[in-house]
């Protein structure tokens, strides 16, 4: 999380960083309430469709695969958050930290 404030309020205004501030907050929650909502889908999903193919009496089975599912999937989505991150954020530094 402290990154993600520290990019979020790289440059701004020091009468304005507890909007920017705010704003980074409420991303990240919203961010990480559809994103909980998306993983719960896809296990779901996925627990579902191999009930359909697997028979009822694999029930235990059926949540395994559903959970592997949504963690095979959130590790993709960490991956490409990474490597996006990594591509599109560059900050350097500002002009008060620079040596002169």
């Amino acid at each position: 999380m402290v990154p993600a404030f520290s990019i979020g309020t790289l440059g701004v205004d020091a009468r304005q960083a507890g909007v920017a501030a705010a704003t980074v907050n409420t991303a990240s929650q919203i961010g990480a309430s559809l994103g909980t909502a998306l993983l719960n889908t896809i296990a779901a999903g996925a627990t579902v469709a191999y009930l359909a193919s697997h028979g009822r009496s694999l029930a235990a089975q059926a949540l395994v695969h559903g959970y592997s599912s949504a963690t095979v999937w959130g590790t993709a989505i960490l991956v490409l958050g990474a490597v996006l991150s990594a591509v599109l954020i560059n900050a350097g530094r500002t002009a008060s930290h620079q040596s002169k």
